[in-house]
């Protein structure tokens, strides 16, 4: 940091690989290997610029500067401008305010990478569970579709079975998403350092994300139970076709083989000289 009286802009982007000459705050494992590159700056004011749709941006602050109270409130009110509720939180001399694409924090000059360290890890996993909680709110109309195949299934419902394929593999791809990150928002990751992971147990608790994975794995347990029932209602159905054309088949040929088995005794007798 240049100055005790300036803050430091950081810009984070997520990528599954890091270019040549970028610089890696974190290596990420879930739902896939990923790694937050970061860029700084020195500035004097609040940045005016948007938060990257895919990253985060962090206006970090040394705590004890002669500006501090101002940059305080400016740094705040940036945060909390953003379009998703604000979370702060105090852990020891840190102070740190958080939403989805922005942070702000306020520590000594030793502190501020471990709490930038904390804020970046949870971004990346709440994104993924707000991307989750997203594809499963947009499912539900689906889902309201496909429920009567979980108890009745029709000849013209046939023509909806790859249609249904696709519906229960995208329930069990969240499912294991949720799964691999579900660690990560439970708890800070064991090899931050200590201050980092007061900082993040903080923030997953004012954010709240207990309940909402919570909430989350209720709704995904309920789309489970209705594919996996129309999956079978649909495969019993499939099966019972096929026996039916199969006794059908069978009846055919035990038809033809008696009707042969009748020419065959008419011609003998009409052949039979008395």
């Amino acid at each position: 940091m240049e100055s005790a009286d300036r803050a430091t802009w950081y810009r984070i982007q997520f990528r599954r690989q890091a270019e040549p000459g970028q610089h890696v705050l974190l290596e990420l494992l879930d739902p896939a290997p990923a790694c937050a590159v970061s860029t700084t700056q020195a500035v004097d004011a609040v940045p005016a610029a948007a938060a990257p749709a895919e990253g985060l941006e962090v206006l970090a602050v040394v705590a004890g500067s002669q500006d501090e109270a101002r940059w305080r409130k400016q740094i705040r009110g940036w945060v909390e401008s953003s379009e998703t509720p604000t979370v702060s939180a105090k852990a020891q001399n840190v102070l740190a305010w958080w939403a989805a694409g922005r942070a702000a924090i306020v520590a000594p000059a030793d502190e501020i990478q471990p709490a930038l360290l904390a804020v970046v890890e949870l971004a990346f996993y709440e994104a993924e569970l707000r991307r989750l909680e997203a594809e499963t709110a947009a499912a539900w109309p689906q889902a309201e579709q496909d429920t009567p195949l979980a108890y009745d299934v029709t000849a013209g419902d046939l023509a909806r079975r790859e249609m249904l394929g696709r519906r229960t593999v995208a329930v069990f791809d969240r499912r294991i998403r949720q799964a691999r990150i579900e660690p990560h928002l439970r708890h800070a990751a064991a090899d931050l350092p200590p201050a980092a992971r007061r900082l993040g147990d903080i923030l997953r608790r004012k954010a709240r994300v207990q309940d909402r994975l919570e909430a989350l794995d209720g709704k995904t347990e309920v789309f489970e139970y209705i594919y996996e029932l129309a999956s079978q209602r649909m495969g019993e159905y499939r099966n019972s076709r096929r026996e039916r054309h199969l006794e059908i088949i069978i009846i055919v040929i035990l038809a033809v083989e008696t009707l042969a088995m009748f020419i065959d005794g008419f011609i003998t007798w009409w052949a039979s000289p008395d």
